[in-house]
């Protein structure tokens, strides 16, 4: 049966009354003059459903500020798509006006619903206000330093620190064909908002997934503590090299996010931090996949479809990025090409041309090739031992 948004809202704030559907929004903190040469905003709307199921239009208010916003820059993201405003929409919006916008976006979680304003450095928040069932916020976003945009955007999926429940389980089985379909760099991006896909692909990567006996959810969970702490080991280990072979990226400076430029003057955010680097390149440097690693997150420099940003050789960028860490100290800059292949999974190996019978395992593990259909996988040699001797797969 289909609910209509406000449904879906009535059965969690059944105890409120429900004015009508987020008509009225908050516009949030924004940025002084001063630091972007702008105050643009976003004040949304309304959600409505649209005829097509999963599919939302969402309504918004972008109003410039004393530069025009083009609307090229502005996109509404959600945990399925993203959906530029240029698609439907050409020129931009004059300084000191607003304009009403509308798009149609595919949503599994209406919570994950943003507006991004590339050209000013802004990300808008769509969620709902807990506090108030007609109410939505607006949150400012710091601007970069340099002639680049630098964003916030967490590329590693999450994990639970418990046990995931059978229905958890179910649905890492149930998007394991997306997982295959669209590759591990694309699932990600995906599934970022989910709270648990980043277990799902520890398992997706380990032989156990493939067991099928009766008690395999309980083996699944048996072997989750020991992947998500192999997985922490190997970050700190790739953060750790990269720090060592990156002498022309050097950090500069790094102040708390609420001291530094005032940007959030209403709201406590602990534990965040805005991290000013500067890259030098001795090449010419790509760097559409240049990373922010603290010891709490990876963040991207660059938005999602930002493509084809270079650093001629001989020459010096500074980049800003907002990243969250319990350790200030760790906080690096990756550029993520001078990492080993040895981070990919054997499929992903695989499925970017190299034979299985010559994936590169991470340290400590065994490659082995299943019998049934000849693909690689990557496990402890007490395990390659075991599943050899069952035929499960051969040792190469």
């Amino acid at each position: 049966m289909k609910h209509s948004v406000s449904q879906i809202f009535k059965k969690y704030l059944s105890l409120i009354v429900i004015l009508p559907l987020l008509t009225s929004g908050l516009s949030g903190n924004y940025f002084d003059a001063g630091a972007v040469g702008t105050d643009a905003k976003v004040v949304p709307k309304t959600i409505t459903e649209s005829q097509i199921a999963g599919k939302y239009v969402i309504a918004f208010e972008v109003c410039a500020g004393e530069e025009p916003i083009m609307f090229d820059d502005v996109t509404a993201v959600s945990d399925i798509e993203e959906m530029s405003l240029a698609k439907s929409t050409v020129g931009n919006i004059p300084p000191n006006t607003c304009y009403r916008l509308e798009t149609q976006i595919r949503v599994d979680d209406l919570n994950s619903i943003r507006i991004l304003i590339l050209g000013t450095s802004f990300k808008f928040s769509m969620e709902l206000d807990e506090r108030s069932s007609s109410s939505m916020t607006a949150t400012p976003r710091s601007a970069g330093s340099s002639e680049f945009e630098a964003t916030g955007l967490a590329v590693d999926l999450s994990h639970l620190e418990r046990q995931l429940t059978e229905a958890e389980l179910k649905e890492c089985e149930t998007v394991y064909d997306d997982y295959i379909t669209l590759g591990e760099s694309t699932f990600s991006v995906r599934y970022v908002y989910h709270k648990f896909m980043g277990d799902c692909v520890l398992l997706y990567n380990d032989s156990v997934w493939e067991n099928d006996e009766d008690d395999r959810y309980e083996k699944l969970n048996q072997v989750l503590p020991e992947l998500r702490e192999q997985k922490e080991e190997i970050r700190r280990e790739e953060i750790r090299k990269a720090q060592i072979s990156m002498p022309t990226i050097t950090p500069m400076a790094m102040g708390e996010l609420q001291t530094k430029r005032g940007f959030f003057t209403e709201s406590q955010i602990p534990g965040k931090y805005v991290f000013l680097f500067e890259g030098c390149a001795v090449e010419v440097v790509n760097l559409d996949d240049m990373v922010v690693a603290s010891d709490k997150e990876v963040v991207l420099v660059f938005p999602p479809g930002v493509i084809g940003v270079t650093l001629p050789a001989g020459k010096c960028l500074e980049f800003e990025v907002q990243i969250h860490a319990d350790d200030p100290n760790t906080i690096r800059p990756i550029p993520l090409g001078m990492m080993s292949i040895t981070k990919m999974s054997p499929r992903a190996q695989m499925e970017n041309g190299i034979p299985a019978s010559e994936v590169t395992c991470k340290q400590g593990l065994d490659l082995i090739l299943k019998s049934r259909d000849g693909s690689a996988a990557c496990v402890k040699p007490s395990t390659a031992l075991k599943l050899i001797a069952s035929g499960w797969g051969t040792l190469v």
